[in-house]
């Protein structure tokens, strides 16, 4: 056992035909034995080693409580094609998350900070002044509204005429994605070896290949309404699966993750997958993969 940041760690065999899954599917009861904060006891599995061996980090304080660390780029920065400072961990170590070329899931009930997550995004993208970006807040809160004086394209509203121009957002982006592909295709192998935008081309505003940004809090509203749905999620798709090399990339929220309000093909093709508390397996699955909650990584408890 040791000091590891603002808490203690220690690596632990199991004993044999125990792995590191069945004790984190018990955290509450190994924190009642330890006698600690839920939130202050953290188990992991080491997956570099065996199935049996476990890292358990146990904190001084229940995380919740902590102080939230200063976002590395509140002073300076940003760069989409570089590593992002999106959070920390419960230890306080900063996890780094990519932008250009991932599309983003981000899903969770009504209030935990889903949009939260998002406005971290946003703010990244909108201190990179290569950006374009197109917001949608389809829930006509205002929680994006900081950011409309550096939007390409906004809107904030659940009514007939924003679904709609959510929606026509996704119909210019297919054609911009197609666009793109051709203008790609015919620079010169020197510029563009990869056949994909890098710092340089994006940097060159004359070529027309910056990153261009589309976010859609609250999506379910977009894919699940009747007139704009069905489309809307075939042209989402299709921006998933070509526009990635191309500088174009989707940041979508949604506090209601089925079928019906999330198309198989968006939670299939995103790269990037975020997930706060859900309400069961189900929902878990929808948003971080099939498997994931099997895999221990749950987000209902």
């Amino acid at each position: 056992v040791r000091e590891d940041g603002p808490g203690w760690r220690a690596e632990v065999d199991l004993p044999y035909g125990v792995t590191a899954t069945q004790v984190i599917e018990r955290r509450e009861q190994l924190a009642s034995g330890l006698r600690r904060p839920l939130g202050a006891v953290w188990p992991e599995p080491v997956t570099s080693e065996h199935a049996g061996r476990l890292e358990l980090w146990v904190g001084r304080a229940d995380v919740s409580k902590a102080k939230p660390a200063p976002w590395p780029w509140l002073r300076n920065g940003g760069d989409v094609f570089g590593p992002l400072p999106f959070g920390t961990d419960p230890r306080g170590r900063r996890v780094d998350a990519a932008m250009i070329e991932h599309n983003w899931l981000l899903g969770s009930m009504p209030g935990p900070g889903k949009t939260s997550a998002v406005r971290v995004l946003v703010a990244a993208a909108s201190l990179d002044p290569t950006v374009e970006m197109w917001l949608h807040e389809l829930k006509d809160t205002g929680d994006l509204d900081p950011f409309e004086q550096v939007s390409h394209r906004f809107v904030s509203g659940i009514d007939d005429e924003s679904i709609g121009y959510a929606a026509e957002s996704l119909k210019k982006l297919r054609a911009e994605v197609m666009n793109r592909a051709a203008r790609l295709k015919n620079l010169p192998r020197d510029l563009c070896p990869d056949k994909k935008v890098t710092r340089e081309i994006a940097s060159r505003r004359g070529l027309h290949l910056h990153p261009l940004l589309a976010a859609f809090d609250e999506v379910q509203n977009l894919f699940g309404y009747p007139k704009y749905g069905k489309q809307a999620g075939e042209d989402a798709v299709f921006i998933i699966k070509i526009g990635r090399a191309l500088g174009v990339f989707l940041i979508l929220a949604t506090q209601r993750p089925d079928k019906d309000s999330l198309p198989t093909g968006v939670s299939g093709n995103v790269s990037t997958r975020f997930c706060l508390k859900v309400a069961g397996q189900v929902e878990n699955d929808m948003i971080l993969g099939t498997s994931a909650y099997k895999n221990g990584a749950r987000t209902t408890t």
